[in-house]
């Protein structure tokens, strides 16, 4: 189970609404459009969830990558195991593609590129992120290798293997401003339960955070630097 306070998953929150910026801007950049996101959705979920949400997600008609990842903690060695991922819904899955490539693909070479291409962005845009919640809560990051969903029953369930039963889910939607059909969802799960450093970290950023409010008035988490 989670262990945390409320301002402890608001700051949770914070950590990972930074680091998704920080996502959308790389992925603006490389296609050179405005990208709109929305806030992220934040609840606690079981790992029996989690394998459901899985699945669904590979009969639906979505691409999906995942990437395995920890935070590993310098203090207790505990690691805090989790999955980000990139969804995508097929329809988009072209588009967006021609964007990055500045070209229309041709039926000939479409597919080739396709895998590769979404792997490769897929595998950037999540390292970012968890790497940025790494930076955050002074943690090494671990990262496991970026692949496609497949859908197998064997690798749904190895990838909830070891992770705490409850797990914090964050989600964000994003959308390219003047390309509606291009979409997708980055879902990040992380293990809470794990790690008193966790609890140690967050109270750390919280008072910071409080301290920097005392001096200052007011100053967002992306500007406190610890």
């Amino acid at each position: 189970m989670s262990y945390l306070e409320p301002a402890q998953e608001d700051a949770i929150k914070e950590l990972f609404n930074i680091s998704i910026g920080q996502v959308i801007a790389t992925l603006s950049s490389m296609l050179d459009a405005e990208i709109s996101f929305s806030v992220p959705e934040f609840q606690m979920v079981d790992t029996v969830a989690l394998q459901q949400w899985l699945m669904e997600c590979t009969t639906g008609e979505r691409d999906v990558v995942v990437m395995p990842y920890g935070l590993r903690f310098a203090d207790d060695q505990n690691t805090l195991g989790g999955l980000a991922m990139l969804v995508v819904p097929k329809p988009s899955l072209s588009p967006l593609l021609n964007l990055l490539w500045g070209e229309e693909a041709t039926r000939e070479n479409f597919l080739a590129r396709q895998r590769e291409t979404f792997q490769e962005v897929s595998d950037l845009l999540l390292y970012t992120c968890a790497s940025n919640m790494s930076r955050f809560l002074s943690t090494e990051i671990e990262s496991g290798e970026a692949h496609t969903l497949s859908g197998c029953n064997d690798e749904i369930r190895n990838l909830a293997d070891g992770l705490n039963p409850v797990l914090a889910e964050l989600q964000v939607q994003f959308h390219l401003a003047q390309h509606g059909e291009v979409k997708g969802t980055l879902v990040f799960f992380l293990d809470l339960g794990k790690s008193p450093s966790l609890q140690q970290e967050l109270h750390r950023l919280l008072t910071g955070m409080n301290n920097s409010d005392a001096e200052d008035g007011s100053q967002p988490l992306a500007d406190w630097q610890g």
